[in-house]
């Protein structure tokens, strides 16, 4: 169990420049999963993967990635837009995020 996951920030952030597909392929389904319980924004997710991983812009350069990779990018992205569709009918209710400030320092953009 996890109490703290700033505690593993670092530690999946490192796992993304592994060169193997399967340990990448765990680390982004370990982001996919804190993103969904609210403990990551999945803006900063992107981020990180922008700087960590690939490119997240390069269509060409994420088909280069293993397959596995691939995949779970496919699932992280596919979550967030219906997250962005969520995120912004939550924006106009309340500005606040549900991030703790020990998270928010955590994540290496």
């Amino acid at each position: 169990l996890i109490r703290d996951v700033s505690e593993v920030i670092s530690w999946l952030q490192n796992k993304l420049g592994d060169g193997e597909g399967t340990v990448v392929h765990c680390a982004i389904m370990s982001l996919h999963y804190l993103i969904l319980e609210g403990e990551l924004d999945f803006s900063k997710v992107v981020k990180v993967l922008s700087k960590a991983l690939v490119d997240v812009d390069d269509i060409s350069a994420i088909l280069c990635l293993p397959p596995t990779v691939v995949e779970a990018l496919v699932i992280l992205f596919g979550d967030g837009a219906v997250g962005a569709e969520e995120d912004s009918e939550k924006e106009s209710d309340d500005d606040e995020s549900d991030i703790s400030p020990q998270v928010e320092t955590a994540v290496r953009p």
